[in-house]
């Protein structure tokens, strides 16, 4: 039998999203893009939205404190196209 998974769409990427690598711990998830940038994600926080869309504000944006998105790092010059936490030997 196959595995069930749910598919969240919470990145702002300005390009297709290549790869994906979730913490040891599985709170936190990276992902990389062909747009050259790596944004690292509250997964929590990425259940909640897709779960509670109420959590926008008067504006229809979400508010910075519940948003997903708590870090992009810009300083790639080529497409992100491996993610990794930990070490590397």
């Amino acid at each position: 039998p196959a595995a069930m998974y749910e598919t969240y769409y919470v990145t702002a990427h300005k390009a297709p999203c290549r790869i994906a690598s979730f913490s040891p711990d599985g709170r936190l998830v990276a992902t990389g893009s062909v747009d050259a940038s790596i944004k690292v994600l509250d997964v929590e926080r990425m259940v909640a939205k897709n779960l509670m869309p109420q959590m926008q504000d008067q504006g229809g944006q979400m508010s910075l404190e519940n948003h997903p998105v708590i870090r992009t790092l810009y300083d790639h010059t080529e497409v992100c196209s491996v993610v990794y936490y930990g070490m590397i030997f």
